[in-house]
């Protein structure tokens, strides 16, 4: 049971940033059946409780916007996700998707409006949904092992990609409390598997 638990908080790659992603490496992912990206917000493309997208993100953005379809996912505030909309709208055109067209606006139960935040699945299965591409043609990218790769991998999307540099100088340090006792939590799972990220 540890070792199914622990190899689904394990993602398939880890990066430093952005930059880590090479051309060759989309391809690669391109000729392995991948459509689709699905960003995290919060300390992934924008700082925490931020609405800047960073520059790494802005380069990856304009990069993969040719060969795959771009959305984020985001368990963040409905008037901040609005925010991140519009300027993730200036780097992938039309191609945007953010929960409030598919989840807050439509759920009104309580139950189901916490089913569609990670990590639990059906947040990227209507994701997927969404985008009309296969849950199997995703891949995600986040900075937490907890909520974007264990969902992720609930879910069945192929690539999980773990984003390390997290920019931490700007979390708030309920933040900074809350990885660092993530982190010490993934150390130990490692103990039950030989499963390990590759590095980019």
């Amino acid at each position: 049971m540890f070792k199914t638990f622990a190899e689904k908080c394990i993602p398939d790659y880890e990066i430093d940033s952005f930059y880590n992603i090479t051309d060759d490496f989309l391809k690669i992912l391109k000729n392995n059946g991948i459509k689709a990206f699905l960003l995290d917000v919060d300390g992934t493309i924008t700082t925490h409780y931020g609405t800047e997208i960073t520059e790494d993100a802005k380069q990856f953005l304009v990069n993969a916007k040719e060969n795959f379809t771009l959305a984020y996912i985001t368990n963040c505030g409905f008037d901040r996700s609005e925010i991140v909309s519009q300027k993730f709208g200036e780097y992938v055109d039309e191609n945007v998707l953010w929960p409030g067209k598919y989840s807050n606006s439509i759920w009104t139960d309580w139950l189901l409006k916490i089913q569609n935040r990670k990590p639990f699945s059906q947040a990227y299965l209507n994701a997927a949904k969404e985008l009309g591409i296969n849950i199997k043609h995703c891949a995600i990218i986040g900075d937490q092992y907890s909520t974007d790769i264990l969902g992720a991998k609930r879910a069945g999307i192929r690539y999980t990609i773990k984003i390390n540099n997290n920019l931490s100088s700007n979390e708030p340090e309920k933040k900074q409390l809350q990885r660092m006792f993530e982190n010490m939590q993934y150390r130990n799972l490692l103990k039950y598997t030989n499963k390990r990220p590759e590095n980019i």
